[in-house]
């Protein structure tokens, strides 16, 4: 079976974490991979993943689709099902959310993008992604359902809406993302923010980006609301970039293979995020043993069952108040619950399991 897989959108952040994961998976698998007789060819947009290449998986850097919108489009609707035809490939992998057009073969797709399937008003996204997520990747997602031999969902809220909301009735598995790799990136972070974590002070962390529906803003002001009320002062740590405070330390991005030094010296993971597929950093948090708060939403609900404090969202001062709920407990408050153990060679059973191999 040769299978090729398309994360040429997977380049940064979460998704090449999630991507270099997968890889690693996949080359622990590579016995197994030979006896099966299977062949990857895998299309990655970041240099970094093609470390992994064996000689059943090949790994080409394709960086042409992310030039613009008419490369993508030109890519994906000429340039991959012609690639997919003349390497004679059995079997279609999207790693981004939708399938190919231009192929009748089987198709796999890991849904990712938790905006279509969320509940969020044109207030809570900037412009272009409220169209491009709320109006023209619903209907990308209505149109290629019978095109979809078979759905990767990482949560049960993810499965649900889309079979409720867009009618899916192929096979939909949920696989949960690995996140032990984390307890290898434990490289020093850089010196311009190591000294930012040397005080005495309660350290709330947001691994987070710029997009509108992470909430940023309304954190930050339920941090100033609640430092203002109280003399056991927080300090809020956020992973992208902006102008510090007392109590605000923008970060920047902090690199991957130190996230699990970040977590080591924070107190506690707050996640007020709108939406979100699972929500990494909470299953992260988990793994090592660190409090968390958050939006009380399904994701989180999911993914941190009764051990989070939560909040709405939409609420600065009901992020406050939950804030203080933390603090109140106690630094020594702790939980620990590791997650179910799963691996990316899941995708491959599920493969076999629906084509009957």
């Amino acid at each position: 079976m040769r299978i090729l897989v398309n994360a040429t959108a997977m380049n940064a952040r979460g998704a090449f974490s999630v991507m270099d994961s997968f890889l690693s998976d996949m080359n622990k698998y590579y016995s197994d991979f030979k006896d099966m007789g299977i062949k990857m060819h895998f299309l990655a947009a970041n240099e970094k993943l093609c470390k992994h290449s064996n000689d059943s998986l090949v790994i080409d850097l394709v960086t042409y689709p992310k030039q613009s919108w008419l490369h993508k489009w030109n890519y994906e609707n000429r340039i991959l099902p012609k690639l997919f035809k003349d390497n004679n490939c059995d079997v279609y992998l999207s790693m981004q959310n939708y399938v190919l057009t231009g192929i009748s073969k089987p198709q796999f797709v890991l849904m990712h993008q938790p905006i279509p399937f969320s509940d969020l008003t044109v207030g809570d996204l900037e412009f272009t992604n409220w169209l491009k997520y709320g109006l023209i990747f619903k209907y990308i997602l209505r149109r290629q359902r019978r095109k979809v031999t078979g759905a990767i969902v990482q949560t049960a809220w993810m499965k649900r809406a889309l079979i409720d909301k867009f009618g899916y009735d192929c096979p939909i598995e949920i696989i949960r993302p690995p996140v032990t790799d984390i307890l290898n990136n434990d490289r020093p972070l850089p010196k311009s923010i190591e000294g930012l974590f040397k005080y005495d002070g309660i350290k709330l962390c947001y691994p987070t980006n710029t997009d509108k529906y992470k909430n940023n803003e309304r954190l930050c002001q339920a941090i100033n609301h609640y430092n203002e009320k109280t003399l056991k002062k927080v300090t809020l740590y956020l992973t992208i970039d902006g102008k510090s405070s007392e109590y605000i330390k923008f970060l920047g991005k902090v690199p991957y293979e130190s996230i699990y030094t970040l977590y080591k010296n924070i107190d506690a993971v707050i996640f007020p995020s709108l939406t979100e597929t699972l929500g990494l950093p909470l299953l992260e948090a988990q793994l090592n043993s660190i409090p968390v708060i958050a939006s009380d939403l399904p994701y989180a609900r999911e993914m941190c069952g009764d051990n989070c404090i939560y909040f709405d969202p939409r609420n600065a001062k009901s992020i406050a108040e939950g804030i203080k709920s933390y603090v109140n407990r106690g630094r020594t408050y702790r939980f620990e619950k590791i997650p179910t153990k799963t691996s990316y060679f899941d995708y491959i059973t599920f493969i076999q399991r629906t084509l009957k191999i």
